[in-house]
């Protein structure tokens, strides 16, 4: 796909070749050949570090007793167990074809527009409820019909933390009282979402995944460093 990504610089950036781009928006004397190379590497850093994100993944237990055991140094780093939790759900987002878009870049609909949204948006939850009414389905139901731009992957959003979303939609997902498979619609200036509760994780549980996955890359990256000086 490198090639493919390359046109799409250069028409972003309104060069004719890979010579212009490479002089214009890398450095002066960058040659094609290296743009191209420096790409074939970044691409396989990207695919090795996700492959090492995985190797290196920590259930909720190890992560727990990693917590206990360097509790200091993560609190120094602002993760700690009073940082509340996050959240994973699933929404399919549904749009009339014909609104418009304000200033600021929110769905403006009329009051006619609205109840035609939400009828819409209740058919197509009725129709998912009449079914196996399941996470699985659900995602497929978000694939077929959500007007969001992670509809691809199922409208998945992971880790949310409190604040992130608009008020309504941030209401509903950190509701006290929502457990793993409440689905319900709401609200929000961009539309209706029909929403799907996955979980609810302890934010610090999961900040301490991240940061040990963290250390045990950038351990690797460190010792290729000292073995390959520049």
């Amino acid at each position: 796909g490198i090639e493919a990504r390359i046109q799409e610089m250069l028409t972003a950036a309104g060069c004719e070749t890979v010579e212009q781009f490479a002089a214009q928006q890398v450095a002066p004397g960058a040659t094609a050949d290296a743009l191209r190379n420096y790409m074939t590497l970044d691409t396989f850093y990207g695919v090795y570090l996700d492959y090492l994100q995985k190797q290196y993944n920590m259930t909720d237990e190890e992560a727990i007793q990693y917590y206990t055991e360097n509790e200091e140094i993560l609190n120094q780093n602002k993760i700690s167990k009073e940082n509340g939790d996050v959240v994973d759900i699933r929404h399919v987002l549904i749009q009339l074809d014909d609104s418009e878009t304000d200033e600021m870049g929110q769905v403006v609909y009329t009051d006619e527009q609205w109840e035609e949204c939400r009828v819409k948006a209740q058919e197509i939850y009725d129709s998912w409820l009449a079914g196996e009414a399941t996470e699985d389905t659900f995602a497929q139901l978000a694939k077929d019909n959500s007007k969001d731009g992670n509809a691809a992957q199922g409208g998945i959003y992971t880790d949310v933390t409190k604040g992130a979303m608009v008020e309504t939609f941030d209401a509903w997902i950190f509701d006290e009282s929502r457990v793993a498979g409440d689905s319900g619609l709401v609200k929000t200036p961009f539309g209706y979402h029909i929403m799907y509760f996955v979980n609810r994780k302890a934010k610090w549980i999961d900040d301490t995944r991240k940061y040990a996955i963290s250390e045990q890359i950038n351990k690797i990256i460190e010792e290729a460093m000292a073995a390959y000086p520049l």
